[in-house]
């Protein structure tokens, strides 16, 4: 009778089987940190010579990337555009920018980093460095995650506000929205027309904003001002929690429904 030895068959099966599921997860493997949903403050970019340069210290430009879209400062104008990911390949389209003109260098940089932008053909993530690359393979933007940042001691413009009808409408033209939010826990500004004081507490990136209390000027001008101040004292009284990123602070409630966006004054 002949004997057939099954036992080395065995090994080489399940040692090919072994190779061909981890090529398999190997082709198939996410990216380890994804570039969605993150946010990022500059520190250096290309300049028209081809070489680095660090961001200016007197203005902070930055990139929030979400919902396919990255969008922030440059330094003198807000920027939006869309953006389009495939493993590390990264393509950014021309999108939005306000128009302010802004003094030396600060105009300068604000351009090359929209040029930047534009040329972005890959990126990667090291630790808590992004680098966003060009065709050519030269890094031409380099962020790093901000550190924790504080409401406190700080004050913005309202942008919108939602309005109590499940819209988030722009504030008026002619009327202006503040807030500040005091070290001592009082939040205070303009709604419009009246000013206002509450209280605020924060517990990590939950936020309590007290009834506000305000003035009792009545004002004619501009039309809706009034209705505009009442819906947004209402809806911050509202808030449960907030998202501060560099020169951007939004207000949402329980629900995670925005009550209010603002820049930084």
């Amino acid at each position: 009778m002949k004997t057939i030895h099954l036992f080395p068959i065995l090994i080489s099966s399940i040692m090919i089987l072994s190779v061909g599921l981890t090529a398999c997860t190997s082709r198939s493997a996410a990216p380890a940190f994804p570039l969605e949903g993150t946010y990022w403050v500059l520190q250096s970019l290309i300049d028209q010579q081809g070489e680095s340069q660090v961001a200016l210290s007197a203005t902070q430009v930055d990139a929030i990337f979400e919902q396919g879209r990255v969008s922030g400062t440059d330094g003198c104008n807000r920027y939006s555009a869309s953006f389009e990911l495939d493993g590390n390949k990264l393509t950014i389209q021309p999108g939005m920018s306000t128009l302010m003109a802004c003094p030396e260098p600060i105009m300068g940089q604000a351009q090359l980093y929209q040029a930047a932008l534009a040329s972005a053909s890959s990126y990667r993530i090291d630790g808590d460095a992004l680098e966003i690359l060009n065709s050519d393979g030269k890094v031409v933007l380099v962020y790093k995650t901000p550190g924790e940042v504080s409401l406190s001691g700080t004050s913005w413009i309202a942008l919108s506000y939602n309005n109590g009808k499940q819209a988030v409408v722009s504030v008026l033209a002619d009327s202006e929205i503040t807030a500040i939010f005091g070290e001592d826990g009082k939040l205070s500004g303009s709604a419009g027309c009246n000013n206002y004081t509450a209280t605020y507490s924060v517990d990590g990136k939950s936020i309590q904003i007290s009834p506000a209390a305000t003035t009792r000027m009545m004002c004619q001008t501009p039309e809706g001002v009034m209705d505009q101040e009442a819906a947004y004292l209402s809806a911050i009284q509202a808030a449960a929690s907030y998202q501060l990123q560099g020169n951007s602070l939004t207000l949402k409630d329980a629900d995670g429904a925005t009550l209010a966006q603002y820049t930084r004054k």
